[in-house]
């Protein structure tokens, strides 16, 4: 049996980005908040959200750098567990590791329709 390993997610920044430099190379890491919609069996409009931690490397900088809150993101990529800390403040996290990212329009713009594709190296194409 083969294993896959994708997710696609699309959703909101909840903050700006924060860019790290380490061993590996220069990090972008981000969180989108995720909306879900629904009517429950009473009829009432219910509504949960999800947080999810988002890390994209290297050529993504300067991509997502300046996006601010509420932008809105295509992402596609694969999860990764992550741990940390001693034993009695150690702990996990479920991280999307993005393989692809579409700034899909700014907050300022919410009229336009016309995504942004954009390629690692910031380039965005037309």
């Amino acid at each position: 049996m083969i294993d896959v390993n994708q997710c696609t997610i699309l959703g909101r920044l909840v903050r700006e980005p924060s860019i790290h430099t380490g061993k590996n190379g220069t990090c972008v890491q981000f969180i989108i908040a995720v909306n879900r919609r629904w009517t429950d069996k009473l009829g009432e409009q219910r509504s949960e959200t999800a947080f999810l931690s988002c890390k994209a490397f290297n050529g993504w900088t300067t991509t997502l750098a300046d996006r601010p809150k509420g932008t809105p993101l295509f992402v596609t990529g694969r999860l990764r567990t992550e741990s940390w800390g001693a034993e009695d403040t150690s702990g996990t996290q479920l991280t999307v590791i993005c393989e692809s990212v579409q700034v899909l329009s700014s907050p300022q713009r919410e009229t336009s329709v016309k995504a942004q594709v954009a390629t690692p190296s910031g380039a965005v194409p037309f």
